[in-house]
Order: structure tokens, then sequence, then C-alpha cells
């Protein structure tokens, strides 16, 4: 498993990004090692801060990013979760299509 570089990440979405100190916080306290697959994608973003091009169950990363307006982390977490091998097959379905569906701010 691999574990994000949490100094980092912060350092980011605070200084680079406007988010909160404690809404980054709050984000990366409970942030899960992540598979292996990913840690490419995650040190290419550190670095440049470009999307990788990875999917699981045929839904990628810049797809979840663009239609539920996730952060690059919260979408990274969301297509590790798809890999869970516990989650039913309804249940991982229906986690698939609300991914791929965007969502509409009024």
């Amino acid at each position: 498993m691999y574990e994000i570089d949490r100094k980092e990440f912060r350092r980011i979405m605070v200084e680079e990004q406007g988010f909160t100190p404690s809404k980054v916080d709050l984000l990366l306290a409970d942030y899960p090692a992540i598979d292996e697959r990913f840690a490419a994608a995650i040190e290419q973003w550190l670095e440049s801060r470009t999307l990788a091009e990875i999917s699981v169950h045929g839904i990628s990363l810049k797809e979840i990013i663009e239609n539920r307006q996730f952060h690059f982390l919260v979408a990274i977490r969301r297509l590790n979760d798809l890999l869970d091998e516990q989650v039913p097959s309804p249940d991982l379905n229906r986690e698939i299509e609300a991914l791929r569906t965007p969502v509409v701010f009024e």
C-alpha cells in the first residue's frame, strides 16, 4: 500500500489551492493507504499538478474530477474504493454510476 505525503499535500492545498488548513487537516486526518497502482499518478500530480490517465472499472480519474468536481485526492480515494473486493457488485455498480453522473449546482 502507498502512503501519501500528507505534509506536501497539505502545503499544496493550503498555499497553492487556497483551502483552509482546517479543511485540509480534516481530509488528511483519516486518508487511507492507497493501492500501489495509484502511486505513479499521485507522484505525477505532486510534481506537475497534471492527471495521469488511470481508470478502474472503466471510469477514469479525470472523469471523476470533472463529473463530481472532486479534488484530486478525493477522486483518487474514490477510485481506490472501487478496488475493494468486499463490495457487492450491485453496490459497486451504483457507485460507478454515481461517479459518472455530473454534479449540477444551481
